[in-house]
């Protein structure tokens, strides 16, 4: 039997119960709580952990693909062992699955929740021994108590689509920084249509960014002044929702001029 049609069986059994009393009691209400709380838990469809799993597992693998280090890393050759790569991203996947997982839990609990508090709401309103009707048919409080429910599985979807930009994030940068990355190009979605981007998201578009502590910075070939740091402000994908990557930059060639102190300058020259 469906979730809505035991819903309705349900609230009419309520609603029978309430109106040949003469007031609710705690242990009534309590007692219909305990009941509708079940039915929500055992009627609410949410992603298992297995599916969690597989869903990174996937993006994992599309990460680790020569298409995948074309668009992300600036560099001829990528020198790594791709099983050890694996094992450090595995860390990552691990991360992001409990992360997905406890997201989607809290909203599932928090939409139950609701729901049973807006189902409170309505058994006051049905007038006790007879006297009127509820302020809303048993039809309408069940479609209505359903809605924020059936929008679980877009919003669960969205919260493994959010993680999944974050979780492809920090490989990227796990393997940048293992490569020797000097510096990141900022890349946004803005002009995409139906994207609802950040205006300051928009402004770093095409911008580069240095990696700190790397060996170009410290040892004087690259500017510190007037420059940024992709360490001093949000990441890709670290808000919710940002769809931005980067492009990893490794060799001083591929920086602005402006950026390179006289050092860095003659070094390039050769």
């Amino acid at each position: 039997m469906s979730l809505y049609r035991q819903l309705l069986y349900f609230f009419r059994e309520v609603e029978n119960e309430v109106v040949h009393n003469v007031k609710i009691t705690d242990d009534m209400l309590s007692k219909w709580q305990e009941r509708l709380s079940e039915l929500l838990n055992n009627g609410v469809v949410s992603f298992s952990q297995h599916q969690i799993n597989t869903f990174f597992s996937n993006i994992l693998k599309r990460n680790l693909t020569v298409s995948s280090y074309r668009k992300n890393f600036k560099i001829r050759k990528l020198d790594f062992n791709k099983a050890q790569l694996s094992a450090r991203s595995g860390d990552f996947l691990k991360e992001h699955v409990l992360l997905s997982a406890n997201l989607i839990r809290l909203k599932r609990d928090e939409q139950i929740q609701a729901t049973l508090r807006r189902f409170s709401g309505w058994v006051s309103s049905i007038p006790t021994m007879g006297e009127g009707k509820p302020a809303q048919s048993i039809k309408t409080l069940s479609s209505d108590l359903l809605k924020p429910l059936k929008s679980l599985s877009f919003e669960n979807r969205r919260v493994l689509i959010d993680q999944g930009h974050k979780f492809t994030a920090a490989v990227n940068n796990s393997i940048a920084r293992d490569q020797g990355a000097i510096a990141v190009k900022w890349v946004s979605h803005w002009k995409e249509t139906g994207y609802n981007y950040r205006l300051d998201h928009k402004k770093r578009d095409g911008h580069i960014f240095l990696l700190k502590n790397n060996p170009f910075v410290r040892n004087g070939y690259v500017r510190k002044t007037n420059v940024q740091y992709i360490e001093d402000i949000d990441g890709f994908g670290q808000l919710p929702f940002c769809r931005c990557y980067g492009v990893y930059l490794f060799s001083l060639r591929d920086l602005p001029i402006d950026m390179l102190t006289e050092k860095g300058k003659k070094y390039i020259n050769g």
